[in-house]
């Protein structure tokens, strides 16, 4: 706190103001530096934590799409096991004489399942991929996170820099101040109620003094 606006019983000299006048204009200029450095900080914080949740999002997203891979190739596993061990291994000959599309009939299904393991090799590869990605992912979650806990702390930091410096400012305006000046409105608003009721009652005395004699 400026010795100035601690004692404020008395007018600060001509040198002794612009001493004042300097500190404060030099801690303005901090202080718009700082605010400068906040509202940065504030904005590189806003797009991690923006990237946070996209990493998030991705591995969640991919963590839901696994098991739906995986369901579907259990089902090819199921079909192509029914496939061999019930069609093709209850096809005699005398289904075939009775019922002669039945050749046609399982050339489709044959089609339909190699087609299926495929499918079923590609969402295999897919599953592993999707596990990778859910990897990476989270790495990039723990990581973005970590900045932005890193960004957190430098914000919490300068904001309280600026609060500081700003109470440091008003202290040395104080100082620039007339005694009188430095006293807030409400206090000075009480002084001029009490000073013009003093005189008015004073005038008032002086009156009836004057009306008696």
């Amino acid at each position: 706190m400026s010795t100035f606006a601690q004692n404020s019983n008395r007018v600060p000299a001509e040198y002794e103001q612009r001493s004042l006048q300097a500190l404060v204009n030099e801690d303005q200029k901090t202080l718009a530096s700082l605010r400068e450095q906040h509202a940065r900080r504030q904005d590189e914080y806003n797009k991690h934590e923006r990237m946070v949740q996209v990493s998030q999002n991705a591995a969640g997203a991919t963590r839901s799409l696994k098991p739906c891979g995986e369901s579907i190739n259990e089902q090819a596993r199921v079909i192509q096991q029914t496939y061999q061990e019930g069609l093709l291994a209850n096809q005699c000959q005398e289904a075939v004489s009775i019922m002669p599309t039945t050749d046609k009939f399982l050339d489709d299904w044959q089609v339909a399942i190699e087609a299926l393991v495929v499918v079923s090799n590609l969402f295999g590869e897919r599953i592993k991929d999707a596990e990778k990605r859910i990897t990476e992912a989270e790495g990039h979650q723990q990581a973005y996170q970590s900045l932005t806990d890193q960004l957190q702390k430098s914000i919490s930091r300068l904001s309280a820099n600026c609060e500081d410096l700003s109470a440091s400012i008003e202290q040395k305006c104080l100082g620039l101040l007339h005694p009188l000046r430095r006293l807030p409105s409400e206090v000075l608003s009480l002084i001029f109620e009490q000073a013009v009721n003093d005189e008015y009652y004073t005038l008032k005395g002086q009156l009836h003094e004057n009306i008696v004699l």
